[in-house]
């Protein structure tokens, strides 16, 4: 078992362990996502270690599959309850999005540690009536926030369990990104309007997965290559990343590289 510095990241443990027991019987119809991800990336064996240390993040993104392969016998929100976890009701949309936080921080604001699922977007955020579509009702009580370019992280998952990282319980087995899932879907969102000041923090996820993953870059090309050609996705969002790879990190002066380097 490879030991990894958690630095100040004592607290979203303590959170994050019985989320992830929770979504275990999920299988790959939940996939880990957002800024845990490159510190679950440091417990596998294959991938490099490296000097810098995982970025702090305090919110947990969850992305769950629109269309579940299987529906477990206890639904998912009842086991985040049984898990000593509140829901937490946005004001701003309808129906409203549902986080998912301790208990021991109430139900009325929404704490520094929290749960969020995520879902893939099919089609246009609005539907024919110009009603919102961003906040999906899906299986198992949950209320998802539904973006673009998320179906790519259910593409050749990776999982992961308790018999590879300490913290985690007894029995815990989840899945994550592919490296290149990861990678790819995070290039198509880096450059778009409107993510304003979370570029550079999603700049510096791109810097630190790929030093992680620098011995499997030919595979990281593979499985783009692979998805570019299935049919599944769009040709031209392999086409997009690449391009915005291109532009962001091609010298010590490009913009992505400078964004990186202002987070660490």
């Amino acid at each position: 078992m490879r030991e990894v510095d958690l630095g100040g990241w004592d607290e979203l443990k303590q959170d994050l362990a019985p989320v992830l027991a929770a979504i275990t019987p999920e299988g790959e119809d939940v996939i880990v996502s957002g800024g845990v991800v490159p510190l679950l990336y440091r417990y596998l064996d294959e991938h490099a270690e490296v000097r810098q240390p995982a970025l702090l993040t305090m919110d947990v993104d969850l992305t769950i599959r629109r269309l579940a392969d299987h529906t477990p016998a206890v639904p998912l929100d009842k086991r985040l309850r049984d898990s000593q976890f509140v829901e937490v009701y946005s004001r701003s949309t309808q129906p409203p999005v549902i986080r998912y936080q301790h208990k021991r921080h109430g139900d009325q604001e929404l704490a520094p540690v929290h749960v969020e699922f995520l879902t893939p977007r099919l089609g246009s955020s609005e539907d024919r009536h110009g009603h919102d579509q961003t906040v999906v009702p899906l299986s198992g009580g949950i209320h998802a926030q539904a973006l673009p370019f998320l179906q790519l992280l259910f593409e050749e998952p990776i999982a992961i369990s308790d018999d590879q990282v300490p913290w985690f319980r007894s029995g815990t087995r989840v899945y994550l990104p592919h490296p290149a899932t990861y990678l790819l879907v995070k290039l198509l969102v880096v450059r778009r309007p409107d993510r304003g000041a979370k570029r550079m923090k999603d700049a510096a996820y791109l810097y630190d997965v790929a030093t992680l993953t620098r011995d499997h870059w030919p595979d990281i090309a593979s499985l783009w290559q692979r998805l570019r050609d299935s049919g599944r996705h769009p040709r031209t969002w392999i086409m997009d990343a690449r391009k915005t790879l291109k532009t962001l990190f091609a010298s010590a002066t490009c913009d992505g590289v400078v964004w990186a380097r202002t987070v660490y």
